[in-house]
Parts: structure tokens; sequence; C-alpha cells
């Protein structure tokens, strides 16, 4: 609609494919790649993680980097550590599932924070110690991440900064004539106490 009405216009950690719509983001596909490997090089192998690939492109492209990382590696991730909600499917009911799992998984890749720090909760309402019994990671370094305990070891996406690069972006876009604007920023990785 914005496009249509030719609106200026800048979509934030979003990557959109059509040519003429602009984005800052980060490139969440390495980045989940790189967290994921993280775990693979800490000896993980059989690692869990959640999410909506058919329904929300963020969540294809995360789960696309957690392949990649087994990839990289030589190695090939075993789907049934892989749990593909559907649009009326919980992620408590996946996170129950994985740590009910008779084979159950080293580790967790929470695809957001907030799924982490679910399966931490529901991981020690299970009686399981993370790390020790079950490392786990997340993705966008919620202010709160380094508060929970354990800490989280996650993502950290530059929001203050994608923010800030938007607002220039887009007022280029009012006032240089530029069309549209494609940037990707860098992505950290944080590691904390919970892998």
């Amino acid at each position: 609609m914005l496009k249509q009405k030719k609106i200026p216009h800048i979509f934030v950690n979003r990557v959109m494919e059509d040519p003429d719509i602009s984005y800052v983001a980060v490139d969440v596909r390495k980045a989940a790649c790189d967290i994921v490997e993280y775990l693979i090089k800490k000896g993980h192998t059989k690692i869990a993680t959640l999410g909506y690939p058919d329904i929300l492109r963020i969540d294809r492209d995360k789960l696309a980097g957690y392949d990649d990382a087994f990839e990289k590696n030589g190695l090939k991730a075993d789907k049934k550590y892989k749990f593909i909600l559907k649009e009326h499917d919980t992620s408590i009911d996946a996170i129950e599932a994985i740590l009910k799992m008779e084979d159950r998984p080293t580790a967790f890749f929470g695809i957001c924070d907030s799924y982490a720090m679910e399966f931490i909760n529901k991981a020690r309402e299970m009686g399981l110690r993370v790390p020790e019994d079950i490392a786990v990671v997340g993705m966008d370094d919620l202010d709160i991440a380094q508060y929970f305990k354990p800490s989280l070891t996650t993502v950290k996406t530059p929001f203050r900064e994608l923010g800030i690069l938007a607002v220039d972006y887009l007022l280029q876009m009012l006032t240089d004539d530029v069309a549209s604007v494609k940037a990707i920023v860098k992505h950290t990785l944080h590691i904390r106490e919970s892998a």
C-alpha cells in the first residue's frame, strides 16, 4: 500500500525481495548459522529448535541458518529436533515435547530470546539444569537476556543502530531523490552462562 501510494518507507530488520522496497536489517540467516555453529563447536550435534517457517519469513531464514551451520561443519541436522509449527501450534507445547523426547537434545537454539527463556523456564520446571544438562542460546539480545538466570548466550541485533540508519536513509529518500536503500548491519555473539 505504501509503495502503491509512493509514500517513502523503510523496513527495519526485515529483508524484502522486492528491489523497490527499502530495508535495514541484520542477516538473520548468517546470525543463526553463527550461533548454532557456536553450539556445534562446543560439541553439540543434537540441537533442537522451533519456528513458524511456513508463516514467517524471518523464521524461515533463521531455520535455514540452523541448517547452514550443520552443513558448514560437515554434519546433517536431525529432523526430529526441528519443530515446524503451524498456525495454531504454540511454542510452549513444542518446548514441552522437546524436553520429553526420549533422545533429548543436548542444546536448544531459540530463534528469538523469548523462546530461549521459555525453554529455560520449562527445563528448570522439569528439573534440568542449564547449561549442565542442556545448553540454550537465543537471538536478539533483549535487555533482559543479560539479567535472566542463567544469563542468555545470544546474538545481538543492534536495534538502536538499525533505527538510526532507518531514519537517516528515510531522510535521504525524502530529500535526495534516493529510490530505495538496502543495508545489512553486522550482528555479534554475546556469550554468557546459558551455553
